[in-house]
């Protein structure tokens, strides 16, 4: 019995050594001996296995994995996780495949006189088993990590290898084989090897199958909304409906279409018949299976359609750099809504005229329409700070001096100068030109005489086929626009070239409807056809400008000068009246007798002492009496409106700075003068002062701002002139010129140099090759 309790104190010089690191740095002196290649940890001798096995263990096991699972640098104790659920995935893999500990290293333990210790064989058995150096005892880590607190009958709160360490080993085979049969330990076992399966296989995750589920979901909706928007978009590029009368509910194929569906599900129909498997996998989808989404009710139409409004905003304001103008317009749509049209006018290599949006306008004061401006503009992203100009009508609400919207924005942005419409304008003038009587008679008949001529199918047929056996230029009549003086210019014009047709034709159907020798009548009269040809000898000078004003691209500052140069026209037209009006008079009195007038030459009315409905003039002549009844009247009339409509300020300051782009030697004092109006927009007043100086003694004549800008640009050879050049001038052909070639790299000493020297030759501007 000595003998036994004797080997038994020999035993005692096994037990595992710890390494202790004393504070100088110093090992302990029972510290074994380091070959090369051991571990250096500093955990006690179980763990430097357990972290080997985990480091081998992980070429065997996780290098299949895809991904990367990086293991902890430290060891890992299972009783760290009693208590603490919240763990990663390296640290759970790694305790679990953590290999058992030696036998030698683990400590000897006394049970009634008897030493026992854990024995690794049954980590082998039982491999949820593992070996706690904390507690000095064996867990079962399936319990421990994905087990709860309490099991068994009547969920008990559990005891040993799961809260408690099993460190009593006389009848550890059975404790063990009992708790392997414990129904909570299965179902802890069924979690970890759930847990470890998904390690090895991230894509079988929970979480990342619901993850692909989800994108793949996302994908398919994705492509099968790409025929719905196609559609859409199709619809909106040839301006046509989507709605039908009864547009709601799914798309069945297997019914024929209906009457009322509407364009938007008529084209889907077409599509899919068409072979679109998307599209039709979609509409079946949705007939036989409810519940499903149609993604083609008027909600879808209506987002799509302000998804792609927002992506074509995105679009232009993307390329709106620097300052810009708005325009706005206020007008009643079919609902009965005030609806604004927001458009802006910004340079991009060329001047660019873009519609922006519609807003609904609840206050039309001109206080409710700035701050709706204002809120508009600011919504979008854009500046107020850097607008330049405002274009608006002349109603008072936009217009008025003092509480009008324009009046309202400059109080808080100076810079943003309202500029009334400069095709508006012109309308007016025409509009109030046209007042005098017989011109107005004159309009008023040729609408008649159109409206006889279409709304009758036949007429229009027989009047087409006459038109076809002439030699005129036009096929059809052009009807006056109520609003757009552009398409008024064209109808006089195109009606005085149809005049002896549509006379011919009256008198045909003169058998047939007693309207058209009314209408033969009223434009075989003298007045008409004199009234008839003045508007025409004014609206051919204001043709061109009502051209240009209807362009988005359109420049304003050329339509200025045009309408300018028309007013001095006008006034050149009313000084020589009798010599302009002439050479008018003489051209009615031609279509008197194309007409077929029984009239022998344009008499001049009956004239009394008292007339209140037509002039009542003094005249020797007819051609006096028209003159001073019809021609000077309305001369006067357009010039009148010209002067007063036409007299902004802000555009001759413009103008003045377009003088930079003319042949001759610019005004310094007048550009400077413009500029400083935009002072802040500039880096220096003197630098302009400079530079205009030195552009406007070499640089040549240009037709726009871009040609002007790609001769800034690049080398050119140009000329330098002695005298000022116009390029309509013959005469300034012969002023000395000498040529310079100017590049980035010029030095300024040899630019001078050819200034001074040279030989005479033709002026000319050419590009470099």
């Amino acid at each position: 019995m000595k003998r036994a309790r004797s080997e038994r104190k020999i035993t005692s010089f096994f037990k595992a050594k710890v390494i202790q690191k004393s504070n100088d740095g110093e090992h302990d002196s029972n510290e074994p001996e380091k070959h090369p290649g051991t571990s250096t940890s500093t955990a006690v001798g179980p763990y430097i296995e357990a972290d080997v096995a985990v480091k081998e263990h992980e070429d065997e096991e996780l290098s299949s994995t895809p991904g990367t699972l990086t293991l902890p640098a430290a060891p890992v104790d299972v009783a760290s996780f009693i208590g603490n659920k919240v763990a990663t995935d390296a640290e759970i893999m790694a305790i679990i495949y953590q290999k058992a500990p030696s036998a030698e290293l683990l400590p000897l333990c006394d049970e009634g006189g008897h030493r026992r210790r854990f024995q690794p064989i049954w980590c082998s058995t039982y491999p949820w088993l593992k070996y706690s150096q904390l507690n000095k005892g064996g867990y079962c880590i399936a319990c421990v990590v994905f087990g709860g607190d309490t099991g068994g009958l009547g969920d008990q709160r559990l005891g040993i290898l799961v809260l408690k360490p099993m460190c009593k080993y006389k009848k550890a085979t059975e404790v063990l084989s009992n708790h392997n049969a414990r129904g909570y330990h299965a179902a802890a076992m069924s979690k970890m090897e759930g847990f470890v399966y998904t390690v090895r296989n991230p894509t079988r995750a929970v979480d990342t199958m619901l993850h692909s589920k989800r994108k793949e979901q996302v994908e398919t909706n994705r492509r099968l909304l790409v025929p719905v928007i196609e559609t859409i978009l199709f619809c909106g590029r040839n301006m046509l409906p989507l709605r039908g009368h009864r547009d709601d509910g799914p798309l069945d194929l297997s019914v024929p279409s209906k009457t009322g569906e509407g364009i938007f599900r008529a084209l889907l129909r077409y599509r899919a018949q068409g072979g679109d498997s998307d599209l039709t996998h979609l509409l079946i989808s949705s007939v036989s299976r409810t519940g499903i989404s149609t993604l083609i009710s008027k909600t879808i139409q209506n987002e799509l359609i302000d998804i792609t409004g927002r992506l074509v905003q995105e679009e232009i304001l993307a390329g709106v750099s620097g300052v810009y103008a708005v325009l706005m317009d206020e007008t009643t749509d079919v609902s009965g809504k005030e609806q604004a049209t927001i458009i802006i006018r910004h340079v991009k290599e060329d001047v660019k005229e873009d519609f922006l949006a519609f807003v609904h306008a609840h206050d039309l004061t001109g206080e409710g329409l700035a701050q709706l401006l204002i809120h508009a503009v600011e919504g979008l992203g854009l500046e107020m700070l850097k607008c330049r100009g405002l274009g608006f009508d002349g109603a008072s609400a936009m217009m008025g001096k003092f509480r009008g919207c324009a009046a309202i924005i400059m109080q808080q942005y100076p810079l943003a100068k309202p500029i009334h419409c400069f095709s508006h304008r012109l309308n007016l003038v025409l509009t109030k030109a046209c007042d005098v009587k017989e011109v107005k008679l004159a309009l008023q008949t040729l609408n008649e005489v159109y409206n006889f001529i279409h709304s009758s199918n036949m007429r229009t047929l027989r009047f087409t086929k006459l038109v076809k056996l002439s030699s005129a230029k036009r096929e059809k009549l052009v009807p006056l626009c109520p609003t757009r003086w552009v398409e008024r210019h064209d109808a006089v014009l195109v009606f005085i070239e149809f005049l002896p047709l549509i006379a011919i034709f009256l008198e045909d159907e003169m058998k047939l409807d007693a309207n058209a020798g009314l209408l033969l009548a009223a434009i075989r009269d003298p007045r008409f056809l004199v009234g008839l040809v003045v508007a025409e000898s004014v609206l051919a000078h204001t043709l061109q400008p009502s051209r240009i004003l209807q362009k988005k691209e359109g420049d304003l500052v050329c339509a200025y000068a045009l309408i300018r140069e028309i007013g001095t026209l006008f006034a050149k037209f009313r000084a020589d009246a009798e010599v302009y009006f002439h050479a008018v008079f003489v051209k009615a009195e031609d279509l008197l007798v194309e007409v077929g007038s029984a009239h022998d030459g344009i008499p001049i009315p009956r004239v009394c002492a008292r007339q209140t409905q037509r002039a009542n003039v003094p005249a020797a002549s007819a051609e006096e009496y028209y003159r001073r009844s019809v021609y000077i009247p309305f001369v006067d009339h357009v010039v009148a409106e010209l002067k007063s409509r036409f007299d902004d300020d802000t555009v001759p300051v413009a103008l003045q700075l377009k003088e930079l782009l003319r042949g001759s030697k610019a005004n310094v004092d007048a550009v400077l003068k413009a500029t400083k109006l935009y002072e802040s927009d500039v880096e220096s007043l003197l630098l302009v002062q400079t530079e205009t100086h030195r552009w406007t003694c070499s640089a040549p004549a240009f037709e726009s701002v871009k040609k002007a800008k790609e001769y800034a640009e690049g080398p050119y050879v140009f000329e330098h002139r002695e005298a000022p050049y116009h390029p309509t001038d013959p005469a300034s052909l012969k002023c000395r010129s000498r040529t310079i070639v100017l590049s980035p790299e010029t030095p300024e000493d040899i630019i001078e140099e050819h200034h001074r020297s040279g030989s005479p030759q033709r002026p000319r501007t050419t590009r470099r090759p």
